[in-house]
């Protein structure tokens, strides 16, 4: 009576329009699909009760709401931050190879399988820099010295473990 919802088409395109003071709500017991049906069904939204809510590109899922969070199907192209809160992972790999963490104290890049590379290897590629406010210190065997660059102060290098020379002041 008070015409809230206008359905109608102006001679090129339809509308359902809501006008009043509420909301619209589309409400089924069963899944809702909002798609395409020239020449055949081409799904563009669907909702599943209780469940996930699908984004379809030309009737391919690319995109769902799952219950522990997303799925993306293809690339993800971003343009602003990811975010990932604290003691969260980036992971990367069929097996999760490859992660990415932060614990709210201390960072980590951590590669599973096989040897990790760090390759600089563009056509202007050049240089390879690795900065710290303080001591950079590389180890083998997880805790075994091979090289420290102990900031302000001396570089010292280490065979199996025991320090077997060093610079200071006076040279090396």
């Amino acid at each position: 009576d008070s015409q809230d919802l206008h359905i109608f088409h102006d001679g090129s395109n339809s509308y359902v329009r809501e006008v009043g003071t509420g909301n619209l709500f589309i409400e089924s017991p069963n899944d809702i699909f909002i798609g395409k049906s020239s020449g055949g069904a081409e799904n563009c939204i669907v909702a599943k009760p209780d469940g996930a809510v699908e984004l379809y590109h030309d009737n391919s899922k690319k995109f769902e709401t799952s219950s522990s969070g997303i799925i993306v199907n293809g690339a993800a192209l971003v343009g602003g931050n990811i975010e990932i809160n604290q003691d969260a992972y980036l992971k990367i790999g069929a097996s999760n190879d490859f992660n990415f963490t932060h614990t709210g104290t201390d960072s980590y890049i951590q590669n599973v399988t096989g040897d990790l590379y760090i390759q600089n290897i563009g056509t202007n590629s050049d240089d390879i820099f690795i900065d710290a406010k303080d001591d950079i210190n590389i180890r083998v065997q997880s805790t075994e010295n091979a090289i420290k660059c102990i900031g302000n102060g001396a570089v010292e290098l280490y065979y199996d473990g025991s320090l077997k020379a060093r610079t200071d002041n006076n040279g090396f």
